[in-house]
């Protein structure tokens, strides 16, 4: 349960800090979390896990989505940081039509992330992480955001995001391939042979983002994804899905 909610965090960055509350000093609070345990996977959960974001005045940070880590570049329009975040895999149990293939394994990732902001009203953000151990994969996502809405009145903040994400060949094989061991296994079921996954755009897709502020501390923050499945996913005989829904929730408080 708590590994398929980091994954979904990690993945889509649904909960990035808002601009606005950038100068707090941290946030923490509790994440509630609807998403599918992978791309191409239709079966969702919902799974809780605690919350926590900060940013220390020299540089260094600890943020649920980042990692533990530290910016080299950190002006008042760009942010460039460098950390350790780990890719916590998936169960076989996780697919609903091919649950035979074997596990993805845990790993440690490094974990390459930025956001540039473009006035007022726009910003474009994304990562690059890569696995250390077990699949050394690759996965890099970019988005393009646009704040739609700020209003002070009732405290409600609202923005949309346009994303792509790219997977290389051996994050496509861990996650969307079927190795000869795992189609022997699978008995005659869904297609019993090998598939070799390609690298490629497995998803874009847009995200709304709002945030409720209730007091000067305390906030509700969601996020709402929809995506399409492409490439290396939609190719998949594990994925039964072509398209990607998921919910993102916070309940958080500033400290």
């Amino acid at each position: 349960m708590i590994k398929k909610t980091i994954l979904s965090l990690a993945t889509i960055l649904a909960i990035t800090p808002f601009a606005f509350a950038e100068e707090q000093p941290g946030e923490v609070g509790l994440v509630l979390s609807y998403n599918p345990a992978q791309v191409g996977v239709g079966a969702k959960k919902i799974s809780p896990l605690p919350y926590l974001a900060k940013e220390f005045e020299n540089g260094w940070y600890a943020i649920v989505q980042k990692g533990i880590g530290k910016y080299v570049v950190n002006n008042d329009t760009t942010k460039v940081g460098i950390g350790g975040w780990v890719d916590m895999g998936r169960k076989a149990g996780d697919h609903t039509r091919f649950k035979d293939t074997t596990d993805v394994k845990l790993t440690p990732t490094l974990n390459i992330n930025f956001e540039r902001r473009m006035g007022a009203m726009n910003s474009v953000s994304g990562y690059l992480e890569r696995s250390f151990t077990r699949h050394k994969g690759i996965k890099a996502e970019l988005a393009f955001t646009r704040n739609l809405m700020a209003n002070t009145n009732t405290m409600t903040f609202l923005r949309g995001d346009v994303f792509a994400r790219y997977v290389d060949k051996n994050y496509a094989q861990a996650y969307y391939g079927i190795s000869k061991s795992d189609a022997d296994k699978a008995g005659g079921q869904y297609e019993d042979q090998e598939h070799t996954a390609a690298a490629g755009v497995d998803l874009i897709g847009v995200r709304l983002n709002v945030q409720k502020q209730f007091t000067d501390r305390f906030y509700l923050k969601g996020t709402a994804t929809l995506g399409s499945v492409r490439g290396p996913a939609k190719a998949s005989p594990i994925s039964d899905k072509t398209t990607y829904t998921g919910v993102v929730l916070v309940f958080g408080t500033y400290f």
